[in-house]
């Protein structure tokens, strides 16, 4: 998740930085809530949903 989601979180932490909402930062956020509590493979879809 962390090798093929670091584009996205790129994109994010950019988007953050700039203050726009875009659809990168609400799929970060979807990655970081699903992997703590064990649902890797939802993680995993939204990683590779593109």
């Amino acid at each position: 998740m962390v090798i093929c989601g670091w584009p996205i979180f790129k994109e994010a932490l950019e988007h953050l930085q700039a203050r726009r909402m875009a659809m990168e930062l609400s799929r970060t956020l979807a990655i970081v809530a699903a992997a703590p509590i064990g649902e890797f493979f939802t993680a995993l879809v939204i990683t590779l949903s593109c």
